[in-house]
């Protein structure tokens, strides 16, 4: 082992499934450089977002906090400033912290922890403040079906981005080089894609055209489905969507991952040509999934594992040995804990993750496959009631909790597609009764509605402020707001 501490490089995409990857299976994904990272380092097969959105995601694994913990419930949610987060400890650890890129924060701190910010993010600091513009692909976004019809090839402001993001964190690591300085550095490079609207550069479109598969998993039997399950599918209008919007979306979306692995190719190369790879750990993950059609779904937003199951390698030089897959269960709150961990960084007082070190290290040690997600609404174009949703996942089952309808209980062994709910079998009553205990304890769905619906007035106060005195977005790409 290095006596030194190593430097960091967490590279953090937005709404990859672990699913479409090379090296987690897929035969048809272009993902050469994640592949190598995990064939010379270590992959975690059943790693899982603590919400299957994308700022509860965040912020919940910057403070090793479930959602619920943090009060960061929805999109629209800031994280309190004095909430400290992992980047704060590795900090008070003595390392270099830097943020080149998206991190998706909302609010008037939008550092949490980060020295440095070279790169702002595409998306709003401020919750009011004007949406990504797509010019004139803005038809393409939203969250709901029928922007599907729209999915197909072009350049939108978020390959812009990406690109532009890459040389930023380039350029920074070629500063580094050449700086000689021994202090060790931490640094997140945030990327907006493979996240839609499904539009693909033409190059990775045309490497996927007519090449692809449909989803293995078709829409169920609507009379049969859960009834919870079935309200989201109306709400988000996934019914009646033709075959073509179907194969044009699936072939952006690995058009579009094909794009954010040359990205990634690109930092290992900055980091060979000025000799930081020796003793730097290299992270690939994303912050939730995408179902991509399967069940007939599209987006994130459920326990499904295409939306809520994320890619996540370590690959660190010396430490990970090659081709090492991990079966054990683990979130990405867990990672934050693993950072502090590497860093010989003071624990976090409130942090529920768990370091999973030794288990990179290629070490036999007690781990409890226990983990939770949950989703409380709050998107964009989908406008719900308020919802309290969670899903435990253990070394075998995977229990969830609707409040206010049935739960739903699978057999992760027997039935790793989940294509059997097994909560109306009398056999399997005492352990469903367990495991929603076991989801209750310490978790309110009642007080939590309530506070989101509280929430909901103070945050339309919010976003009037914003729209009426135009605060400044000052670590927002100015290319990403109305042209």
């Amino acid at each position: 082992m290095s006596e030194r501490r190593p430097n960091i490089v967490f590279m953090f995409s937005d709404q990859h499934a672990a699913s479409f990857t090379g090296c987690y299976g897929d035969r048809w994904a272009d993902t050469p450089n994640i592949d190598r990272l995990a064939q010379t380092g270590c992959l975690f097969e059943n790693a899982y977002c603590p919400s299957p959105l994308c700022v509860p995601a965040r912020m919940a694994m910057l403070t090793a906090q479930y959602p619920h913990d943090i009060g960061v419930h929805t999109n629209r949610d800031y994280l309190r400033s004095d909430t400290p987060t992992f980047v704060h400890a590795l900090g008070v650890a003595g390392y270099r912290t830097s943020l080149i890129g998206r991190m998706h924060f909302i609010g008037p701190d939008q550092h949490h922890g980060f020295q440095e910010r070279p790169f702002g993010d595409i998306s709003v600091n401020w919750p009011g403040s004007p949406l990504i513009d797509y010019g004139n692909l803005n038809r393409a976004r939203g969250t709901k079906g029928p922007t599907l019809q729209y999915a197909g090839k072009g350049e939108t402001i978020i390959h812009k981005y990406d690109r532009a993001v890459t040389k930023s964190a380039v350029d920074f690591i070629d500063q580094l080089g050449k700086s000689g300085n021994s202090r060790p550095f931490f640094m997140t490079i945030g990327w907006y894609g493979p996240h839609p609207p499904y539009i693909a550069l033409e190059e990775d479109y045309a490497y996927f055209d007519g090449q692809l598969p449909p989803p293995q998993h078709g829409s169920p039997n609507l009379d049969r489905e859960h009834p919870y399950l079935k309200s989201w599918r109306k709400q988000a209008e996934f019914e009646a969507i033709p075959d073509n919007h179907i194969r044009n979306a699936r072939t952006a979306y690995y058009g579009n991952v094909r794009m954010i692995d040359r990205q990634v190719g690109k930092v290992i190369e900055a980091l060979k040509k000025n000799n930081l790879d020796g003793n730097t750990l290299i992270v690939y993950a994303s912050d939730h999934g995408e179902q991509l059609g399967e069940r007939g779904f599209w987006q994130k937003n459920t326990f499904y594992e295409h939306s809520i199951k994320v890619p996540l390698v370590w690959n660190w030089p010396g430490q990970t040995k090659s081709q090492q897959r991990r079966t054990e269960v683990v979130n990405l709150i867990d990672m934050a804990t693993s950072f502090i961990d590497v860093a010989k960084a003071p624990e976090l007082p409130n942090g529920k993750g768990r370091s999973f070190l030794d288990l990179v290290r290629g070490e036999t040690i007690d781990w409890e496959n226990l983990t939770f997600s949950e989703f409380y609404g709050g998107l964009v174009s989908i406008k719900t009631s308020e919802i309290a949703n969670r899903m435990l996942r253990t070394d075998r089952y995977k229990y969830i909790y609707y409040h206010g309808f049935p739960g739903q209980l699978f057999d992760m062994t027997e039935d790793p597609f989940e294509t059997t709910d097994l909560i109306e079998d009398p056999s399997y009553r005492n352990i469903a009764r367990e495991l929603r205990d076991m989801v209750l304890k310490g978790w309110s769905p009642e007080q939590l509605t309530q506070r989101i619906a509280n929430k909901e007035r103070d945050v339309e106060i919010l976003k009037n402020w914003t729209k009426i005195v135009q605060p400044a977005e000052s670590h927002r790409w100015p290319k990403a707001g109305p042209s």
